[in-house]
């Protein structure tokens, strides 16, 4: 029976030398070394371990240095090396690269990925201990063609290099771009293999087609799609149909080809499919009328199989984030609902708790808060009046003044909430924190404890002021809203009394940011004639949909949803074209959709309060339906396949939210705002 591979592990911490035994001895024989010399003496003794953990910050010899020495040996080249350390910067991972590193694992340590990486870099190395053991074989049986086979034995290995080299990089976080061109530059340094360092791949969407999704060399648009590919008459039609590699010399318009035929340049077209999956073709373009050399239709066929698994693995990665960007979205907007839940009882608005989150969330920047707190500040103020759910409505819904009676059963929200709010969970216990403490008042007569200056968490007296301005300003069933001004004069002047002076300060300066948040989201209708404090744009600020006054509909509310609008579709393409994570194209797509329908709902209210015609008014909400069909769509695109629905769906926002706001906006409302 095979003993267990063999690891050495190199750390000068025992403690995390017990941590890595513990996880590793039950599958593995362990070796342990608490200095880089302890560690090459280990090494230089027979047998050679399988695998080195290697830690990077040591006393002495660090672990750079140690790798490279192993690396430099020919007898200890081939031992995978993984390094174990809390230097995750770019810089630290590729300078670990440059002396030969195998892989990364940052510290602290996470089991789950350090047994997965342990066991793949192993796999790896017995693939190529294995593929080197039949190299030898074939080279002793055939040793008359001691030429011949020596030229094929080259190949053979610098194919497993070149595939072992490309599955190694699919363990980095690469796009599909930045992993073709690894690719195309690996193969292209292969020396009998005669490529040019130029190829393009495409994936399946939903629609069954073949969509161009990275390219490198060949100046073609992403997302063009190669509509030709469901009747098999393309070469990478062909190739998925047979689902077999083809090779054609030389690719020209006569094959039908709807994007290389032009090109007029000979290539393969790889399928990649794994079981009865089809993802799409990788094509590899080489020099007209090359003439395949041997072996290099089997490199071709295991290069498919291997960048087929590997778009499996990366399609399946993707997916996960976007689940866990989707359930972390979830989770702030099933918070969000909680709070509306509790002020729909007092006010039957939904969009308070939007607010007045976002007004804490400015104020809390404004006073140099770490924009960590920052956005817990703001996932967590919709919650302030979660307790409002434990008193009675003929109390929360009273239009006149409360009785001292109901005034003290009022403030018992505060407590409940905190009640509602236990857990150790720091979104919750912020939420918590606001909860209790947003009545209470600088000066020590606020409630529920009495509490005054710094005792007041610095989150109660942000959310104290971002409440007060929005309950001031919007409709109650006791009070008309105020205006603006008295809002904003009576606030000042609670100063040092009711609030934080410093608080205050910070609300007044980030006053002309509060109104845009309030005119992005209003509860009551908008009044075409309400204006806004002038936009300040960016210098030099390079955007993908430029806002300019041509979008202008003359008024300020609606132009300020169409500006937020736009914002959101640039963040889209930023992501896209920075070649960001899928998560973070996802995030945007998903405060897009969620925008889209604050904003829509308003203008349709808008439409309607202005007399428009039913007619006008269902066709510009089916507009509006279509649109957010269509975002739902391009989020099912995403999940169906990461890679691609980046790509499909920039042009379609920006031919849309352009068309949409100059034509049917400026039509409906235009007239309107230049006779209010």
């Amino acid at each position: 029976m095979p003993e267990d591979p063999l690891i050495l592990a190199v750390d000068d911490t025992l403690n995390n030398l017990k941590v890595i035994s513990g996880l590793l001895k039950q599958s593995y024989r362990i070796q342990v070394a608490t200095s880089g010399e302890e560690a090459l003496q280990l090494v230089a003794d027979r047998p050679h371990p399988d695998l080195i953990l290697l830690d990077i910050m040591m006393p002495g010899m660090d672990g750079y240095a140690v790798c490279k020495r192993l690396k430099d040996d020919p007898a200890t080249r081939d031992i995978p090396v993984i390094f174990l350390s809390a230097k995750t910067q770019s810089e630290d991972e590729v300078k670990g690269f440059a002396v030969g590193a195998a892989d990364y694992v940052p510290k602290p340590i996470n089991p789950p990925v350090l047994k997965a990486r342990v066991a793949a870099q192993l796999a790896l190395a017995a693939q190529l201990r294995e593929r080197h053991q039949m190299l030898h074989q074939r080279i002793a049986e055939v040793s008359e063609e001691r030429d011949r086979t020596e030229i094929e034995r080259q190949r053979i290995h610098d194919r497993q290099q070149a595939l072992l080299a490309i599955t190694r990089a699919a363990l980095r976080d690469l796009t599909p771009q930045h992993f073709l061109v690894e690719t195309l530059d690996l193969l292209n340094a292969i020396d009998w293999l005669d490529i040019e360092p130029r190829g393009l791949l495409f994936l399946f969407n939903r629609h069954d087609e073949l969509v161009l999704v990275a390219e490198h060399g060949m100046s073609i648009n992403q997302g063009m799609i190669c509509t030709k590919a469901r009747q098999g008459s393309c070469l990478c039609g062909q190739a998925l149909l047979k689902r077999q590699t083809l090779f054609l010399a030389e690719v020209s318009e006569s094959t039908q080809h709807c994007i290389m035929g032009p090109l007029k340049v000979g290539g393969y077209s790889l399928p990649l499919t794994e079981g009865e999956r089809i993802y799409g073709a990788l094509c590899i373009i080489m020099p007209q009328g090359h003439t395949p050399q041997p072996g290099e239709q089997d490199f071709m066929n295991e290069l498919a199989d291997a960048f087929s698994g590997l778009i499996r693995r990366r399609m399946i990665e993707e997916k996960l984030r976007i689940n866990q960007i989707e359930i972390q979205m979830v989770r702030n907007e099933v918070i969000r609902r909680l709070g509306v839940a509790a002020e729909f009882r007092d006010t039957e608005t939904g969009l308070h708790v939007t607010r007045m989150s976002q007004y804490a969330r400015a104020i809390a920047r404004t006073l140099h808060c770490d924009e960590t707190l920052c956005e817990l500040i703001e996932l967590a103020a919709p919650m302030h009046d979660v307790g409002k759910i434990g008193i009675d409505d003929s109390i929360l819904r009273k239009p006149g003044k409360l009785t001292a009676e109901e005034f003290a059963t009022m403030k018992r929200h505060t407590l409940i909430g905190a009640r509602i709010l236990e857990g150790n969970d720091p979104l919750i216990e912020l939420a918590r924190e606001i909860a209790l403490t947003h009545h209470e008042k600088w000066d020590g007569s606020g409630y529920p404890h009495g509490l005054s200056r710094e005792a007041i968490p610095l989150s109660g007296r942000i959310c104290a002021v971002a409440d007060v301005f929005d309950a001031l300003t919007m409709e109650r069933p006791y009070k008309e809203a105020w205006p603006v001004e008295r809002a904003v004069a009576t606030i000042e002047s609670l100063s040092e009394s009711s609030f934080d002076p410093r608080v205050v300060r910070a609300f007044s300066e980030t006053l002309p940011e509060l109104l845009t948040i309030k005119a992005r989201y209003q509860d009551d209708a908008i009044d075409p004639r309400e204006l806004l404090p002038a936009v300040n744009l960016e210098p030099g600020r390079q955007e993908w949909i430029v806002w300019s006054e041509r979008f202008s509909v003359g008024i300020d509310i609606i132009d300020e949803h169409h500006r937020y609008l736009i914002y959101w579709a640039n963040r889209v393409h930023s992501a896209i074209k920075q070649q960001a994570a899928t998560p973070e194209v996802a995030k945007a797509l998903f405060a897009l959709e969620q925008y889209t329908r604050i904003h829509f709902r308003a203008e349709e209210r808008l439409i309607s309060a202005l007399g428009r015609s039913p007619i006008e008014l269902e066709s510009h909400q089916l507009r509006h339906r279509e649109f957010e069909e269509k975002l739902h769509e391009l989020r099912l695109e995403i999940a169906h396949n990461p890679f691609i629905a980046g790509v499909e769906m920039l042009e379609y926002l920006r031919s849309w939210l352009i068309d949409h706001i100059l034509k049917s906006d400026r039509k409906i409302l235009k007239p309107v705002a230049k006779g209010a």
